[in-house]
């Protein structure tokens, strides 16, 4: 099939919209289709294409990238002041008033003269004007609450168009969300996010590489978003908790420069944990394949979390899977739906510091590992594109 991945923006970026976005587009190209990829380029976009190799950031083979810069003030998106003064503008005249998806529509015009078979789309503006082309679109949205998104209930309007072939989201809370809004539920196809099949090879590669490496202490690593809900201060409350034990050391790779420096002025940070900062994707299964245990520690209690705990399905779960390394996670639904088995995670409890302890000294838990490869081997993007392309009616 001649196929279209189509975003918004924020690519290339930190986020794992991004991150998802791009590995779908290299799943469809793995599996023999003809992909191109379309994106909207402003000033932040513009700023880190700079600074980063494209496939090495994401992990992915070469893609036919075509960014579509934006003309509208929306381009100045690396102002924070800024963008607050825009979308004050926008409240009070309209978001045609700005422009800020005419950059998308001309996404869609130029899609529009590609004869595609299927536009696989992160963006809802694309999306609309894609149907309004006649162009096959599927949308991908990870938005909990659609009835408070304005071009999802302008979307929705068109849900019956034979030209929406399929929605896709990652939790039956959302599917039903999207179908009180007006899309038609056979349309709403959910499924898990994933990981790429290539980690399986390329962690075992570097597992090999350690093996010849003298190892004096144990490594517990988390890797991922620095943002509030994702358990930052509770590992670093357990790495000061476990400062004694000469022979464990953690490490926290992803976050700014900025979001860091915040982290260390804010809490008391001991000599055993190391923050790493943000990592190109390609360099990913080499830190999993170095580590002894992998955190995925939700702190529930932190104010104004980045995700919805009810409805998240975390990419690093599969990636952490991918690697065959004990991994110890907060006992929430939306993991608990996906890892059914008893013996692939282990749930924290209520002394986390002794249970770390525990686990880095008792060989059983290898075998958790081992459990969680298998199981993450149901879940890579290219088996998802697999689902999504049976599941879409043309």
């Amino acid at each position: 099939m001649k196929v279209a991945v189509a975003s918004g923006g924020n690519i290339p970026s930190m986020f794992a919209n991004s991150i998802n976005t791009i590995r779908h587009a290299d799943a469809f190209q793995k599996l023999g289709h003809q992909v191109e990829f379309y994106t909207v380029l402003r000033k932040n976009e513009k700023s880190f294409l700079k600074k980063i190799n494209l496939q090495k950031h994401y992990n992915v083979e070469p893609l036919k990238m075509h960014f579509q810069k934006d003309h509208s003030l929306f381009f100045y998106n690396n102002n924070i002041l800024f963008q607050k003064v825009i979308f004050f503008l926008e409240k009070i005249f309209g978001e045609k008033f700005l422009g800020r998806s005419n950059a998308e529509k001309k996404i869609s015009k130029k899609l529009s003269n590609q004869a595609l078979d299927l536009c696989y789309s992160r963006s809802y503006f694309v999306a609309i004007n894609n149907i309004k082309y006649g162009i096959p679109t599927v949308l991908e949205t990870h938005a909990s609450s659609p009835s408070t998104i304005s071009e999802l209930v302008e979307l929705s309007k068109l849900s019956n168009s034979d030209y929406l072939v399929g929605i896709v989201t990652i939790h039956e809370k959302i599917k039903h969300e999207l179908s009180v809004l007006g899309f038609d539920e056979e349309k709403i196809i959910v499924l898990e996010d994933a990981v790429q099949e290539c980690y399986f090879n390329e962690i075992e590669k570097h597992k090999k590489i350690n093996s010849f490496k003298k190892q004096t202490k144990k490594t517990i690593t988390y890797i991922g978003s620095l943002k509030q809900g994702k358990g930052i201060s509770k590992i670093i409350s357990i790495s000061n908790e476990l400062k004694h034990k000469k022979d464990i050391t953690f490490q926290i790779i992803g976050g700014s420069d900025s979001e860091i420096k915040k982290i260390k002025k804010k809490y008391l940070i001991g000599k055993n944990i190391n923050f790493v900062g943000f990592i190109p994707g390609q360099e990913v299964p080499k830190f999993l394949a170095s580590s002894d245990l992998l955190l995925l520690l939700y702190d529930l209690n932190e104010k104004n979390p980045v995700m919805d705990y009810s409805t998240t399905s975390p990419i690093k779960l599969f990636e952490y899977m991918s690697s065959g390394v004990p991994i110890l996670a907060s006992k929430i639904p939306t993991i608990e739906k996906i890892v059914k088995n008893n013996d692939i995670l282990i749930f924290e409890n209520d002394h986390v510091s002794s249970q770390i302890i525990d686990i880095l000294s008792d060989k059983k838990y290898l075998e958790y590992g081992k459990n969680a490869i298998e199981l993450a081997k149901e879940f890579t993007y290219e088996k998802r594109v697999q689902n999504i392309i049976s599941n879409i009616s043309f």
